[in-house]
């Protein structure tokens, strides 16, 4: 059996081809090595915490034990808009847990800003699964130096160039918050996070006793800034898109393969555990319910990953013998 989809594609030209982006390491994937357990933002190049608090650091290449593996780890599931790894930063905790408390992460720019210019700036992030609470206010700081209090858990005293005001509630997917600021000039350290108190920033509660409890958290990734609008040029096309729902390798001739009739440039199979099993780049190899080493895998379902382009698709996969 085969999911049949046609999708209205929006191609958007990406900013890193329209525009340099004065962010370096826009989506975490440049590491000393790879993280071992939370707070461990150490091991990213480039970005740095500025304070006391605890943001965290999540990567492929980390284990489900370690609380930073992707897609599953302590503060939920959740695959990369793109590469193979992204942050999280507290936007809030509740006043009966750590009043005032937020996380941040810092990072110095490719170059200075230059004065009266007009710059973009966007995110994508995408709510934690494992917090009571989403909130607002996720913006951006800038400054002519490094700002820093490594003896604070609390705000950070910088100056909020651009902020953003809704609630981002889309925790299966990410959102992109984007906006345009004209810079002072001599602008080069830019920070993430919620720069204002409790009392000014919203909250929505969206579980209870999960995880991590009385706190909004937000997965970051792709973070850009530059001259260029994040939002690109955009055209319309009409593709036919068909992914198999179901693989029976019982060699009847029916379903056999996890078999793609579109060019594609990679193929990702995941367990229910979210640990990777099978991956390929090749469009002339299939899935054939074996892992990337040959050895076959149980009845269950599967997650799948497919990457076109500048597109990801995602879903689920039945494999029955």
């Amino acid at each position: 059996m085969k999911g049949f989809i046609i999708i209205l594609i929006i191609l958007i030209i990406s900013f890193t081809a329209i525009g340099q982006n004065l962010v370096p390491n826009q989506n975490f994937g440049n590491t000393i090595n790879c993280p071992l357990g939370l707070n461990n933002t150490q091991v990213l190049t480039d970005w740095f915490n500025p304070t006391g608090a605890s943001p965290d650091y999540y990567n492929f290449c980390a284990t489900n034990a370690s609380g930073v593996g992707i897609p599953l780890n302590l503060w939920g599931h959740q695959f990369p808009q793109i590469g193979n790894a992204y942050i999280s930063l507290v936007t809030y905790a509740s006043p009966s847990v750590l009043p005032e408390y937020r996380e941040y992460m810092e990072v110095q720019l490719i170059e200075p800003l230059v004065t009266g210019k007009l710059y973009h700036w966007c995110m994508w992030i995408s709510p934690a699964d494992s917090a009571n609470l989403i909130s607002n206010n996720i913006g951006i700081s800038l400054s002519d130096t490094m700002v820093t209090d490594f003896s604070s858990q609390t705000i950070l005293n910088s100056v909020v160039y651009a902020n953003y005001l809704q609630i981002t509630t889309d925790n299966l997917g990410w959102t992109e918050i984007a906006g345009s600021f004209t810079a002072q000039g001599g602008e080069e350290y830019l920070i993430l996070g919620n720069f204002f108190n409790d009392t000014q920033t919203n909250t929505v509660q969206i579980g209870q006793n999960t995880l991590n409890g009385e706190v909004a958290a937000y997965y970051i990734d792709i973070v850009y800034l530059g001259e260029i609008s994040c939002l690109g040029t955009e055209t319309e096309t009409e593709i036919e898109i068909t992914i198999p729902n179901v693989v029976t390798p019982n060699e009847d001739g029916n379903n056999d393969l996890f078999r793609l009739d579109f060019p594609f440039n990679k193929v990702e199979i995941y367990n229910r555990w979210g640990q990777k099993i099978f991956e390929t780049k090749d469009n002339d190899a299939y899935w054939d319910g074996r892992t990337t080493a040959g050895k076959e895998v149980l009845n269950g379902t599967y997650f799948y990953v497919i990457k076109i382009k500048d597109e990801t698709y995602k879903g689920y996969l039945e494999l029955l013998r």
